[in-house]
C-alpha cells in the first residue's frame, strides 16, 4: 500500500522526526529520495549544472536562487538517508553554480568566489547608495536571475530579452534580481553547514 501525504511539505518532517511510525517514515524517505533523483536529472540537463530548470516558457522566476538552493536540501537529505556519492556530488555541483559557475561568472554570495556579490538590495547594507551605511557582510545570497525584470534599474540596464541565467545585475536598486531575504538565506546557511560537515567527516 502506498502512503499518501496530503501536502509534500510534510515529507521532510516525517522523514526526519524521531518517533514517527517506521513504515510512514520509510515511505517519506523513499519519496524524498525520488525527488532528489529528479533534481539530479535537472542538474544533468542544465549547461551550468544547476538544480533548477527554466519554466515551460524558458524563464527564471523571482528568487530563482532560492529554489536552486532549496532543491539542494532535498538532495542532501537523500545522501543522509542512502550515503550514495551521487547525492553528495549533486549538492556540491549545485553550490558551484551559486558561487560563480554560471554564465555570468557571478557569485551570488557576498564575500565568496572570484567575483562575489557586492550590492544586494537592502535597506541597511546600503553602502552603494549611501557611504554612511555598511556593505553587506560575507555570506549573503541574492535572489538571482529573474526573467521578468520587474524593476526600473534592471530594465534600464538593458536586460530585456536576456537568457534566463543572464537576467541579473549586481546593483542595490535592482530589487527584482538582487533582493535578499531571510527565507532565501536560511537554506544557504543549511547547505553550507552541511557541505562543511561532510568535508570534515572522518
Amino acid at each position: 500500500m502506498r502512503i499518501r501525504f496530503p501536502d509534500n511539505s510534510f515529507i521532510p518532517t516525517v522523514a526526519l522526526a524521531p518517533g514517527v511510525d517506521g513504515a510512514l517514515q520509510a515511505q517519506a524517505r523513499k519519496q524524498l529520495v525520488g525527488g532528489a533523483d529528479e533534481y539530479l536529472k535537472v542538474i544533468a540537463t542544465q549547461g551550468y549544472r544547476t538544480a533548477l530548470k527554466p519554466t515551460a516558457t524558458n524563464k527564471y522566476i523571482w528568487g530563482s536562487n532560492s529554489f536552486a538552493v532549496n532543491n539542494l536540501i532535498v538532495i542532501a537529505l537523500a545522501y543522509d538517508f542512502t550515503k550514495q556519492q551521487k547525492y553528495l556530488d549533486g549538492v556540491a555541483t549545485g553550490m558551484d553554480y551559486l558561487l560563480g559557475r554560471n554564465p555570468l561568472g557571478q557569485s551570488y554570495v557576498t564575500g565568496y568566489g572570484e567575483r562575489p556579490l557586492h550590492n544586494p538590495h537592502h535597506r541597511f547594507w546600503a553602502h552603494q547608495a549611501n557611504a554612511k551605511y555598511p556593505s553587506a557582510p560575507p555570506g549573503i545570497l541574492s535572489g538571482g536571475p529573474n526573467s521578468s525584470i520587474d524593476d526600473p534599474y534592471a530594465n534600464a540596464a538593458g536586460l530585456k530579452g536576456c537568457a534566463p541565467e543572464k537576467c541579473f545585475v549586481d546593483h542595490i536598486e535592482a530589487y527584482s534580481v538582487n533582493e535578499i531575504t531571510i527565507n532565501w538565506n536560511a537554506p544557504l546557511a543549511w547547505v553550507s553547514a552541511w557541505l562543511d560537515e561532510k568535508a570534515h567527516a572522518p
